[in-house]
């Protein structure tokens, strides 16, 4: 029949009431330690003590608890605190964002201003706590008064009074109004060039003619 042997053991709290012998081991039941007598010290040496904090931790999650790894060889993520890890919201408008669960270093696409917005800090309803994200600035903010995405008329630009006609259009018989003027060529010229006025009269002179409302005279022999 076999024997079962048992060390001395008790509570942590009754551990120095007694002195094990040199070499003796006790088990203090509450605190599952393991003691070694060496004859003279009370309660036995923990041994355990010398070879690092952790050798007489207990495992778990708690304070002062040595932490065991996963199946996966990872730390388990009920024991990691709360990470934060920016998001990107698209809001329509202010109070979108404002209503926005948000945290801190999370973006939000404002589509009524085109703008993005940082949260700096909570809570997420304040305004104060949303900054906007800087773009560097365009030469032409604006079309006379107009912004975005423009469809200019020619009214936007200065140009009311001006048609828009190809060089076909304004070559192809043209109808000159007012006092239009062109340049007045030599009596030699004979291209098809526009004759003005001044050319006509210094051709009728050059013919000898009498001028308009003069007399015609034949001369004398």
């Amino acid at each position: 029949m076999s024997n079962k042997i048992q060390f001395r053991r008790g509570a942590d709290s009754r551990r120095t009431t007694v002195t094990p012998s040199s070499g003796e081991p006790i088990w203090a039941t509450d605190s599952k330690k393991l003691y070694i007598g060496d004859g003279a010290t009370a309660g036995g040496i923990d041994i355990f003590s010398s070879l690092g904090n952790a050798i007489h931790k207990n495992a778990g999650t708690s304070a002062n608890n040595v932490l065991l790894l996963n199946g996966a060889g990872k730390i388990p993520d009920n024991v990691l605190p709360s990470l934060s890890i920016s998001d990107t919201f698209e809001v329509a408008n202010q109070s979108a964002m404002l209503a926005l669960n948000a945290q801190k270093g999370d973006l939000a696409i404002r589509s009524d201003e085109n703008k993005c917005y940082i949260l700096n800090a909570h809570p997420a309803n304040s305004l104060a706590n949303w900054k906007l994200l800087k773009t560097p600035t365009d030469n032409v903010l604006s079309v006379n008064g107009k912004t975005g995405a423009l469809s200019l008329a020619k009214s936007d630009v200065g140009l009311s009074n001006v048609e828009n006609y190809s060089k076909a259009q304004l070559l192809s018989s043209p109808s000159l109004t007012g006092s239009p003027k062109a340049p007045t060529k030599s009596l030699s010229d004979n291209s098809t060039n526009i004759t003005t006025s001044a050319w006509v009269r210094r051709y009728v002179d050059s013919l000898g003619l009498a001028p308009e409302g003069g007399a015609i005279d034949g001369g004398e022999f």
